[in-house]
């Protein structure tokens, strides 16, 4: 090879060379900067000694311009070291009936949920402290830095009922404890999405995460109340027939009906199904949006309870024989407490859609609460709200278990659908455990 020969051959590879330095910049850079556009979670490091008490921040940034309607974060940290663990709303939350909260110290992990009204008002538009989490390190507790992680099967965020938002990056938090000496933070997660986390240091090094755990978590202790948005349903009645169930349990973990997974009410019925209370269709489905008929709210009112199924069940209403046998015995028992009723013509209508004021009556019963004497309800069409009802929806507004609209209307005619219900029996047995 002559002189001009070897000159070309390293003029090329110099190309070549800064071609691929060009394409890794700009690569990196594009990563860099999906990262810091995208929408991000994050729990703050904060220090503390043995027997004190820290509060650390969750916070939201690049919140997109589309608004949060509702999320979900769940939190994890280690229940030897921290005790009295305790959750507030941070200054994102205007109005407190739309933040909730659980915490089991046992097992260690703190959930919350925000949810906008149904009409989209107070939804979440700007960066912002979401809430306060409280922890008392225990006097025992050794020095060193204590991880507060994320059970992204948990989390979360909407921009309307439906519309997730997705590449979110979820920051983990840590709790310095004594005289230990931080480290790196936390790699940042992201939900499932074509964005990659890039690690800091002289030479980027790019390493795309997909992380979704599925661990099952017991079903936590209720520390707030909170009122439940009803959304709209626009989906057709399910036929009566009897629901076949989902095997609760797999390997140690919950199976999740595949029609949740992105569903506003997925703790509400993820909760239901670990007690049990409601089952799943035999495609997998649980068909949250769907109507719920009668024979299908009282089989769940009464398993919510945990009522068990009168034994030969006969019934004396003109449409007997429409009567599924799976909820037969539950409806016996539902009678004999004088949670349901029939019509004035002597049918029951097993098949008909419930209404929100015909559930809330059955809900109310169910557990126990009475027909509120307080003041009447003052909203704009509480014309159409039935006498034998109007008691009982006081008392479930004033329990937070449902609410009225943001046009000041409760549309006590309006169906319920599956959702609606299974969120309102969740809300009934929070209130129940908190007592």
């Amino acid at each position: 090879m002559n002189k001009k020969d070897k000159l070309l051959s390293l003029n090329k590879v110099q190309c070549i060379v800064m071609v691929f330095i060009l394409v890794i910049g700009c690569l990196v850079t594009s990563f860099t900067y999906a990262v810091e556009s995208s929408m991000q979670v994050n729990l703050a490091a904060v220090n503390g000694d043995p027997g004190t008490t820290v509060t650390v921040p969750l916070t939201l940034k690049n919140v997109p311009s589309s608004g949060i309607y509702t999320c979900s974060f769940w939190v994890t940290y280690d229940p030897q070291t921290f005790t009295s663990v305790s959750i507030a709303s941070g200054n994102l939350i205007t109005n407190t009936n739309d933040f909730h909260s659980n915490v089991n110290s046992e097992m260690g992990f703190v959930a919350m949920t925000f949810e906008a009204p149904a009409d989209g008002s107070r939804m979440i538009k700007s960066d912002g402290t979401i809430a306060q989490i409280q922890l008392k390190i225990k006097s025992t507790a050794s020095d060193g830095i204590y991880n507060l992680n994320y059970n992204l099967s948990r989390c979360a965020v909407y921009a309307s009922g439906t519309d997730e938002i997705t590449g979110v990056i979820y920051n983990g938090g840590s709790v310095i404890v004594g005289d230990a000496t931080p480290t790196i933070a936390p790699t940042a997660i992201a939900t499932e999405s074509s964005i990659p986390t890039v690690t800091p240091s002289a030479i980027a090094t790019v390493k795309p995460i997909s992380v979704v755990t599925t661990t099952a978590t017991p079903t936590p202790a209720i520390t707030t109340l909170a009122e439940v948005t009803m959304i709209p349903s626009t989906q057709l009645t399910p036929t009566p027939s009897p629901e076949v169930t989902i095997t609760p349990i797999i390997t140690g973990e919950l199976a999740i009906p595949k029609d949740i997974n992105t569903h506003w009410a997925k703790l509400y019925i993820t909760k239901l199904i670990k007690l049990e209370v409601i089952q799943g269709y035999p495609d997998g489905t649980i068909k949250p949006d769907n109507n719920i008929n009668r024979a299908e709210a009282v089989t769940a009112l009464m398993k919510s309870k945990g009522y068990s199924p009168s034994e030969n069940a006969e019934f004396s209403f003109a449409d007997s024989n429409a009567i599924p046998t799976w909820v037969k015995g539950f409806l016996k028992t539902a009678l004999d407490l004088k949670v349901v009723g029939g019509y004035e013509d002597n049918t029951f209508r097993a098949s008909r859609n419930v209404t929100r004021q015909e559930v809330v009556v059955m809900l109310m019963k169910t557990f126990g609460f009475e027909a509120s004497e307080g003041q009447d309800l003052v909203i704009a069409d509480e014309g159409k709200i039935a006498s034998w009802s109007k008691k009982y929806i006081n008392t479930a507004c004033k329990l937070g278990i449902v609410k009225g609209y943001s046009d000041n209307t409760f549309k006590p005619d309006k169906n319920v659908t599956r959702a609606e219900l299974f969120t309102m029996i969740s809300k009934c047995l929070e209130y129940m455990e908190n007592q």
